[in-house]
């Protein structure tokens, strides 16, 4: 059976073997404890500057789509790496804005610890998932890298249907999901098999949890471990094992690495309305473990055990969290987003989305082109098209 990688020794630099937790604490740069920043009230310039900015988004993701979907759906039909790489650069630009109006905008502080992650890799994520919004954080770290254009989720297929960012969903290839094992399977496996190619970006993004934690959710969990003698986690949900594998197997050999991430929040986990107002969190902490594929078992029985490993670790890590609002690993230095960047990036957002409502105004073949595009993109979406296939 797999090694639980929760309590396994792993080499320091010095060649000796420390478990993860102890190595973690022995580098440790942990925030002193104090008073945690406290949750910001609702006021009426939070409120206005929520909406604008959600305005902002939602209109320029329906002006950006309509406008560019039919030049990605002629590139993937001429050749189908061409369509991904432009749908990377131009879903990259469009989050980008988001990270930035979390950082900068909301003033949240991202605190990274653990290990750094390399510009541009192809990985597998695998992360805990405290609140509805997690995954909106993890775009901070890829924007870092140069990689948030190729953050793909797994998601409910119902989400196809919603206006606008099905749309999205559907040209960023997520993993459209109809939480049926017998049909997900083939469907996990035929789109993550086409991702094979190294020159194609990837960072396809899994909670094994399968859902958001809450009090309710971790009493039924706890009660199924006891009764399977399984881990009772305190801080995450016992994980499932079968939709990471199925992930992972197709592009094993073909990914940098996968990336255990850990993510909690200071002073509480966020929901998307705290998000968009700036009330949470005023930190977003996020510990990265460098995992090798060859080393995660490639049975699934196995894998199992290992993946029970991964989140005792984890339920460590989030336990040490909550004492001191900080992770016991080593703090790094990612970097952060400049200024100048940040007001640059927004003027452009702005003025591009106001050009092209202006035309949508004013120019009746603009107005067609948006109105044909829209129809096409639906169409692509209900009959589940991919032009020009999958390798």
């Amino acid at each position: 059976m797999a090694s639980d990688p929760g309590s396994q020794p792993e080499a320091s630099a010095n060649g000796q073997l420390q478990t993860p937790i102890e190595a973690a604490s022995q580098s440790a740069q942990l925030a002193p404890v104090g008073k945690p920043p406290t949750h910001r009230p609702l006021t009426v310039l939070r409120a206005l500057r929520g909406v604008l900015m959600l305005a902002l988004l939602v209109v320029s993701a329906f002006i950006f789509l309509t406008s560019c979907i039919p030049i990605w759906a002629f590139l993937r039909l001429l050749k189908w790496s061409w369509g991904r790489g432009f749908a990377s650069h131009l879903f990259g630009y469009w989050l980008s804005m988001w990270v930035l109006m979390f950082e900068y905008v909301n003033g949240t502080k991202l605190v990274f610890s653990g290990e750094s992650v390399p510009p541009k890799e192809r990985v597998l994520i695998m992360c805990n998932h405290l609140t509805e919004v997690d995954w909106m954080y993890l775009w901070c770290l890829a924007y870092r890298k140069q990689s948030v254009g190729a953050v793909k989720y797994a998601l409910k297929a119902t989400v196809r249907h919603a206006p606008i960012f099905g749309w999205a969903f559907h040209c960023m290839e997520f993993l459209l999901l109809e939480r049926k094992w017998e049909l997900d399977k083939d469907t996990i496996r035929t789109v993550m098999s086409s991702f094979r190619n190294r020159r194609d970006p990837l960072w396809e993004v899994v909670f094994p949890e399968g859902t958001d934690f809450n009090q309710k959710k971790k009493e039924r969990s706890q009660a199924y471990a006891r009764e399977h003698n399984l881990p009772v986690l305190e801080h995450c949900l016992l994980p499932r094992v079968k939709g990471f594998h199925a992930c992972l197997e197709p592009v094993r050999d073909a990914i940098d690495a996968v990336y255990d991430l850990t993510v909690a929040y200071v002073p509480r986990p966020p929901t998307f309305v705290d998000n968009l107002f700036g009330l949470d969190p005023a930190e977003v902490h996020i510990d990265v473990r460098r995992i090798l594929p060859a080393a995660i078992p490639s049975k699934e029985d196995e894998a199992s055990t290992w993946m029970y490993g991964v989140f005792k670790r984890k339920d460590e890590m989030l336990e040490q969290f909550y004492k001191r609002n900080a992770f016991p690993s080593r703090q790094i230095d990612e970097g952060e987003i400049s200024m100048l960047q940040a007001v640059v990036g927004y003027v452009l957002f702005t003025l591009s989305s106001v050009i092209a409502i202006w035309l949508l105004v004013t120019s009746r073949g603009f107005f067609a082109y948006v109105v044909l595009s829209a129809i096409f993109s639906t169409t692509l979406v209900t009959l589940n098209w991919m032009p020009g296939g999958r390798q």
